[in-house]
């Protein structure tokens, strides 16, 4: 059953991480061909948020090539988190650009601080009981480590405040945008607010599903997310 979960945990992960730089890569490069600033934007956050799931992917090769897990486990939670800060920030200044682009340095202010806030906590604070729990394997390389949040301390709920924005401002935003919108303009909007939501919710969900059946359909649904943020902003 461990190699069973092992091949699922960590595949799928590694296959987000794939499939978003890839993704990723690949808009970037039409951002940078059209001159598209927004579409530049989405090409560098879609890599961030595939990179979230960095832990994982390296824990699984490290079992496929040495049989051992990562060491220290924090080493494991700072390749999946450090991203977090960053990838948020540029998901709120495309949100702020295409919503209320005369509020965005406010916004992006309280997002910044949000984000140094969660980036103390992992950096200085990411020891177990601390920002995290980690549930190692019975034995090194029995199984990949699995991590969550300690969810009474302050770094936490920077992260819950920061998905908080993306959800609300971002996806409902886009909602309310799609409402006043027509045409293509319409199509994109909802494009923008589907995958908005569905990105926090689908990364908040893979940190409370167990390994199984389950994960890699949770995990296939951010690869989705960078596909429908694409055809929101494409020109």
């Amino acid at each position: 059953m461990a190699i069973q979960d092992i091949l699922l945990n960590g595949g799928s992960a590694l296959g987000v991480v794939l499939s978003n730089v890839l993704i990723g890569i690949y808009i970037l490069y039409k951002g940078l061909k059209l001159k598209a600033k927004l579409l530049k934007y989405a090409g560098v956050m879609i890599i961030l948020i595939g990179m979230l799931w960095l832990g994982p992917a390296t824990d699984f090769l490290m079992i496929l090539t040495t049989e051992n897990n990562i060491t220290p486990p924090e080493i494991y939670a700072f390749l999946s988190y450090i991203w977090v800060a960053p990838a948020i920030f540029i998901a709120m200044l495309i949100g702020t650009e295409l919503i209320t682009p005369n509020k965005k340095k406010l916004i992006l202010a309280v997002v910044a601080v949000l984000g140094v806030i969660f980036a103390i906590g992992l950096i200085f604070f990411p020891f177990d009981g601390q920002t995290f729990k980690y549930e190692l394997p019975s034995s090194p390389g029995a199984n990949i480590i699995d991590t969550s949040f300690n969810l009474t301390f302050f770094s936490s709920w920077a992260l819950a405040a920061i998905l908080l924005f993306v959800i609300v401002f971002n996806g409902f935003g886009s909602v309310v945008k799609a409402k006043e919108s027509t045409g293509i303009l319409r199509k994109k909007f909802t494009y923008l607010a589907i995958g908005f939501i569905i990105f926090p919710i689908a990364a908040l969900f893979d940190t409370l599903v167990p390994p199984g059946a389950l994960l890699p359909i949770v995990r296939l649904t951010v690869v989705i997310t960078a596909l429908l943020l694409y055809l929101g902003l494409k020109p």
